[in-house]
């Protein structure tokens, strides 16, 4: 119990202080990590290797080890998810589309087809497909709006929660998408 304490409300706390300090993370994502614990089978199975070794105390370093991960999945891992909610981290499960678009085609291609989600729940504003400033060769094919399937053209306009199928160059996905989400505004946080 007293290792667990120790891990619990010690030892964690500050290793992920000190490997978050030059990261961009809120105190609740701090938290967050701290309490994440030290669940599953990798701390049992780094304790087989005194036993396997022939360690004086291998036993008891390996029930110590054991009864702190149980622990761990015990308290932590029931708590995890209200400490989330308290938080204001966890977010709600988004439906699965019932559309969706896949490239097949027999001919070598320089071209990918991504799908790009205008998550409501993180995004306010719009724009028209004719404002965006997408690098050439990149082409809007369809949007899922609301379980309705849309043939985008320049005038059409992008709203949160639309879920857009793109076929773009691989190396330009990252510029399509700022040019994408620089249109709309980040909701604040709570």
């Amino acid at each position: 119990v007293l290792v667990f304490l120790v891990l619990t409300f010690i030892g964690r706390p500050v290793a992920v202080l000190l490997c978050t300090v030059v990261g961009n993370f809120s105190w609740k994502d701090r938290l967050f990590m701290s309490w994440s614990g030290i669940r599953g089978a990798v701390p049992i199975v780094l304790a087989t290797y005194p036993l396997a070794a022939g360690v004086k105390y291998s036993h008891e370093i390996f029930n110590i080890i054991f009864f702190a991960v149980t622990l761990s999945v015990l308290v932590q891992g029931t708590t995890i998810g209200k400490l989330a909610n308290l938080l204001k981290l966890a977010t709600k499960a988004k439906p699965k589309s019932k559309h969706s678009m896949e490239l097949v085609t027999m001919l070598e291609s320089n071209l990918e087809l991504i799908e790009v989600t205008i998550d409501e729940e993180f995004y306010t504003g719009q724009v028209a497909i004719s404002m965006l400033d997408l690098p050439e060769n990149t082409t809007i094919t369809m949007i899922n709006r609301k379980e309705e399937i849309l043939a985008p053209s320049g005038s059409t306009v992008l709203l949160p929660g639309d879920v857009l199928f793109i076929l773009v160059v691989p190396h330009k996905i990252k510029e399509v998408k700022e040019a994408i989400f620089k249109n709309f505004t980040k909701k604040e946080s709570a």
